[in-house]
C-alpha cells in the first residue's frame, strides 16, 4: 500500500512504474553482485544459475549432493562434465608479479637470421601487442620473409589475437566462427606488407595460437612446419567458485571455415634444418 498526504492522488499507473523500476534494480544488482558478499544460499544458488547458463548439469542434483558447498558443487560438475571443464586454483599475486605481467612482452625475440629475413618469437597476445609488433617493423628495413614462432605461445586474449591477425592479413570478413556466429578479422591500424610468412608450431600452442596460426595459412598463405599443436578449439568461460577457486568450462567452439583445429594444427611438414640452427 502506498502511503499519501491528505488529499493527495498517486496514480496507479505511476505507482506501478515505480515498483517495477524498483524491482529491476533489486533484480539488477543481484546479478552482479561478487558471490563473496553474498549470503550462503544466495550465493550457492547464483553460482548454479552461472554454470547452467554454460554447461548442461543437473542443477537440482548437484544441489542435493553438495547442500549449499560450492567447491563441492564444483568439483562434482567438473567429475560430471569431465575434460576440458576444470577447477583452478585463483592465484593473488603480489603487487610487484601485477607490474610485471602487465608489463610483460609479447615478443621475447626479433632477429635478423639472414638478408630480409626476421624471425620473431611471439609468446604470448599481452595488452601492447599490436604497439610492439609495429615498433619492432619500424626498427627493420625491407622484411622479405617473417619467421613467426608460437611454439612457446599456449593462448590468451581472442581479441588481441584477431588485432595481431589484421596485422598480417588485413581485414577479413567472417574469418572465424564462434558456435556458428561469425567474426570478422578487423581493419588493422596497419597492415604490414609481408612478401612471404612462415609460422613455427609444436605441443604448446594452444588455443588463440592455433588460430592465428590457421588464419595466416588460409588468409595470408603462411608455410606451417613444426609438430602437432594442442587442438584447443574452444573458448573458456569463467565462473567463481570462492575467493581461491574459480571453475573453467568450455563454452564457444572456435571453427575457421576450411581448416582443422581438432585434435591439433597439423603443420606442412617438420622444420626444415637450415631454419633449426637459428631457433632458441
Amino acid at each position: 500500500m502506498w502511503a499519501k498526504a491528505p488529499g493527495a492522488h498517486i496514480s496507479p499507473v505511476r505507482a506501478t512504474t515505480v515498483t517495477r523500476l524498483f524491482i529491476a534494480s533489486c533484480l539488477a544488482a543481484y546479478a552482479v553482485t561478487p558471490l563473496s558478499i553474498l549470503g550462503a544460499a544466495d550465493a550457492f544458488g547464483l553460482f548454479l544459475n552461472r554454470v547452467v547458463k554454460l554447461a548442461p548439469i543437473d542443477a537440482a542434483k548437484v544441489s542435493k549432493a553438495c547442500n549449499g558447498d560450492r567447491l563441492c558443487a564444483a568439483r562434482l560438475i567438473v567429475e560430471t562434465l569431465g575434460p576440458p571443464a576444470q577447477l583452478e586454483a585463483v592465484t593473488h599475486p603480489d603487487t610487484d608479479s601485477i607490474r610485471r605481467v602487465t608489463s610483460q612482452s609479447s615478443i621475447s625475440d626479433f632477429r635478423a637470421i639472414g638478408p630480409s629475413t626476421y624471425i620473431m618469437n611471439l609468446d604470448r597476445f599481452g595488452r601492447k601487442l599490436t604497439e610492439e609488433f609495429q615498433a619492432h617493423f619500424r626498427s627493420a628495413s625491407g622484411i622479405s620473409h617473417l619467421i613467426l614462432d608460437l611454439r612457446k605461445n599456449q593462448g590468451g586474449d581472442f581479441d588481441r589475437m584477431r588485432r595481431a591477425a589484421a596485422l598480417l592479413t588485413g581485414p577479413v570478413e567472417r574469418a572465424i566462427e564462434l558456435n556458428g556466429k561469425p567474426v570478422d578479422i578487423p581493419p588493422p591500424t596497419q597492415q604490414l606488407a609481408i612478401p612471404r610468412l612462415t609460422v613455427l608450431i609444436g605441443p604448446r600452442t594452444a588455443s588463440s595460437a592455433e588460430i592465428l596460426t590457421v588464419l595466416l595459412r588460409k588468409y595470408a598463405d603462411a608455410d606451417i612446419f613444426g609438430t602437432r599443436s594442442v587442438g584447443k578449439n574452444y573458448l573458456y568461460r569463467m565462473v567463481p567458485v570462492t575467493q581461491d577457486w574459480r571453475l573453467l568450462l568450455p563454452a564457444e567452439q572456435i571453427v575457421v571455415p576450411g581448416e582443422t583445429l581438432t585434435g591439433g594444427v597439423l603443420p606442412d611438414g617438420p622444420i626444415p634444418k637450415t631454419l633449426a640452427h637459428h631457433l632458441n
